[in-house]
Order: C-alpha cells, then structure tokens, then sequence
C-alpha cells in the first residue's frame, strides 16, 4: 500500500499564511509518531506506545504551534480553495499576455492544476541584457527582480563539505566532493529568471498595468538597449 507524507509550511509569505508554523499529514503511524516525539509534549502523553515514556523531555525540540498561529492557520485553510482560485486566474490571465510577446511564464500542461507561491517568468530572447530589462520595467513601476534563492549546489553547506558532519560520515573516504561540481546549463539559465510578485487579490486593473508596461518596454527594446551603450561609452 502506498504511503504519503505532506508537508505544509504556514509562514507568513506562503499560501495560507499563519505567521509561522506548519502541519504533517500522513497515513503512516511511525511517521506520526515520530514527528510527534520530535517536540510535542502534549501529544507523548496521548501516544499509547512505548514512545510516551519520552513524555517529559521529548527528543529535547519543542515544535508546537502556537494558538494564536493555529487559529489564523485554521482561518486560511478554510479559505484556501478561493483564494488559490482568484489568485490562480490572475496570474493565467498575466501568463497569457505575457506569453504572446515572449515571456515564458512555465504555464502546466492540461492534466497538472498548479497554484503561485512566487512568479517566477523567463524571457525566450537573450539579446536584452537582463539588468536592463529589470531596469526599465522598474521604471514604468514594476515591482521586478532577479529571484531570491541562491543555487542550492554552490552553497557552502555541500561545496565547502558540511554534509558529511551532519550525516556522520566526516572523514569517511570516497565521498563526492562537491566543491569541484558544476552544473553550467543550471547555473547559465539561472541568470535569465525574473520574479514578480504575486497577485492574490482582486484586479483592480494593476494586471493590465504591468502587461502594458511589458509590451513598452519590449517595443522600444533596441532604443532601451541603444541608451545604455551610450551611457556605457560615455563613462
């Protein structure tokens, strides 16, 4: 029988935001319990195995939601089919204009329903310096930049070896060394991302605003280009 484990992040920037916090679903016993012997105390004590002896220290973390993010938590979920909803139908329909002039917005093929953490578009041309996009859609009033996350395999956590420590294998011969890893294609289209922000609420005609200042900015993109080498050679 198949098992399933999901997780849900109640941070304040996420979907169904609680301050902080999150939730464990399962079907699985084992993965119950030890998520609860992890650091909920309250719930050792209801546990009728030999792992409520731990009642009294846990595994030494305490994870319990606070109430109050618990109740705003309970809040949001009740909501959360319609707020996915407008905020799905904002983005398609950015996605959609965006897409005709050469925007690629990662839209999901008919079988895969996706919902919008972060907007995250790439353009299909290379001959627009990517700073000067950014640039020029911040100057119409976009609210425009490079992603936040850094690439996970250039972090010092693997490149400088901390891995190894903390799945006790320090020392041990024959492990990769990640500091001599590259992945050039990941790391070159990482360089060709834009985050915009997310539209959750209603319209108010701000999509129509930020489609507009797309379509300027990509029709005057050879004047755009041409005013920035200028700069450049004057400087």
């Amino acid at each position: 029988m198949a098992r399933y484990t999901l997780r849900f992040s109640l941070q304040g920037d996420k979907l169904a935001p609680s301050g902080e916090g999150g939730i464990l679903l399962c079907d699985d016993e084992t993965y119950f319990e030890r998520a609860v012997c992890l650091g909920n105390i309250t719930r050792i004590v209801e546990l009728d195995s030999p792992a409520r002896r731990f009642a009294a220290t846990s595994f030494g973390i305490k994870t319990r939601i606070a109430p109050l993010s618990a109740a705003l938590g309970r809040s949001q979920l009740a909501k959360l089919d319609s707020h996915n909803h407008q905020r799905n139908r904002n983005h398609e329909y950015l996605s959609s204009a965006l897409e005709e002039i050469g925007i690629e917005t990662f839209l999901p093929p008919p079988h895969i329903k996706r919902v919008y953490f972060e907007f995250i578009v790439r353009p299909r041309f290379r001959d627009f310096t990517l700073q000067i996009l950014i640039g020029a859609l911040q100057a119409e009033g976009c609210q425009i930049d490079q992603p936040r996350y850094p690439l996970l395999h250039q972090q010092p956590y693997f490149t400088e070896g901390h891995w190894k420590q903390a799945i006790r294998l320090a020392g041990k011969e024959d492990l990769p060394d990640y500091g001599d890893y590259s992945l050039p294609k990941t790391e070159s289209e990482s360089h060709y991302f834009l985050k915009l922000p997310v539209f959750p609420g209603k319209d108010n005609g701000l999509l129509d605003e930020y489609i507009n200042a797309f379509h300027k900015v990509l029709t005057n993109k050879e004047a755009i280009i041409s005013a920035h080498e200028t700069t450049d050679q004057g400087n």
